[in-house]
């Protein structure tokens, strides 16, 4: 009996995990990339800032609100911008080394 139960369990959570590995691939092909240019050169990424809070927004690991919370980024703090993921309100977002998703009502991108 617990052989059959630790088969099953593997066996979800191996699912689980090819599901996941899917989402992940799929959210990566919406998100549309930082469109800016500096000295004839297109960015991957630019600096933008946490605005219209009141105290700190969530970044989470998904492009959802159901996602799970990675970090809370305070008001004003720096974080690097990646792109839109497009069909959503979302942004794709580093902050301190985490990167994640957070709402783009929060997100200020700094245009050069």
């Amino acid at each position: 009996m617990l052989k059959k139960f630790l088969i099953l369990a593997c066996t979800a959570a191996i699912l689980l995990t090819a599901s996941n590995s899917q989402a992940q691939a799929n959210l990566n092909e919406k998100i549309q990339p930082c469109k800016f240019q500096v000295n004839g050169m297109w960015l991957d990424s630019c600096d933008a800032y946490v605005v219209n809070c009141k105290q700190w927004i969530t970044l989470r690991n998904r492009a959802s609100v159901y996602g799970d919370d990675l970090a809370h980024i305070p008001l004003g703090a720096q974080v690097t911008f990646y792109g839109d993921v497009g069909g959503t309100d979302f942004c794709e977002i580093s902050y301190r080394g985490i990167k994640g998703y957070a709402m783009k009502y929060y997100i200020q991108v700094v245009e050069y």
